[in-house]
């Protein structure tokens, strides 16, 4: 059954084992979830009616409030969830490698990651470890024409060409 995003529910539906709840908002457009314990009883539901996530206004990230209805009907905050900051415009980093090791990106301790695409005719290496590419090392990816990877390290990271000049094109995200 394909979940209905954003459809205003007053009433959810009986769940059974394996069976997923429609996402539901409110009338005003929150979203609405119920939080259980797990135990399937109904003892084990937060106290009040409804339990909603609304949008935090005040936060530098996309973040919700976790709240539920206490027996006075006055929101109880339970938790917070935070969404993963926007993308940033990225930097280009392409180029072309040699036969001699170079550095392809410098060491970034904000680095969230690095996407790199052989976009020549030969095989390039790539050492995300802060050490000298070498192809056929320890250390150094070889990248097939065509072939790309994603470095997950915030250190320096060296490229270099097996045999003639090859195009790469690389871009670093923070």
């Amino acid at each position: 059954m394909a979940a209905n995003t954003g459809r205003y529910i007053t009433t959810p539906r009986t769940l059974t084992d394996g069976d997923q709840q429609d996402t539901r908002v409110d009338s005003k457009g929150a979203l609405v979830v119920s939080l259980e314990d797990g135990s399937g009883g109904s003892g084990g539901r937060v106290t009040g009616v409804n339990t909603q996530a609304r949008q935090a206004e005040t936060t530098a990230l996309p973040a919700f409030y976790i709240l539920a209805k206490d027996v006075n009907n006055n929101d109880a905050l339970i938790g917070v969830m935070t969404l993963p900051s926007p993308l940033t415009a990225g930097t280009n980093r392409s180029g072309t490698a040699t036969t001699t090791s170079a550095t392809l990106a410098a060491a970034n301790a904000n680095r969230r990651g690095l996407e790199i695409q052989n976009i020549g005719a030969n095989n390039i290496g790539i050492n995300e470890f802060g050490g000298t590419a070498a192809i056929g090392t320890a250390g150094t990816y070889t990248l097939a024409p065509g072939a790309s990877m994603r470095v997950r390290t915030n250190q320096l990271v060296t490229v270099i060409a097996a045999t003639a000049s090859t195009a790469f094109t690389a871009t670093e995200w923070w």
